[in-house]
């Protein structure tokens, strides 16, 4: 069995690496989740505090 080739006459194009996006500060902020909402590190989190995948308003008490 023959291996498909391209298409003749249209040009290959290597993949593009897939690049993340940074995020302004301004949106930083607008993107920043309240308490209560799910999260999953530190810093999607309005409070900088992100618990069992919560935002939290503030640490447990030890």
């Amino acid at each position: 069995r023959a291996k498909c080739s391209p298409h003749p006459g249209q040009p290959q194009r290597p993949p593009q690496p897939s690049r993340q996006r940074r995020m302004t500060p301004f949106w930083r902020g607008v993107a920043l989740r309240p308490a209560g909402a799910s999260c999953r590190d530190n810093s999607e989190c309005v409070t900088m505090l992100c618990r069992k995948n919560r935002c939290f308003l503030r640490t447990a008490a030890a």
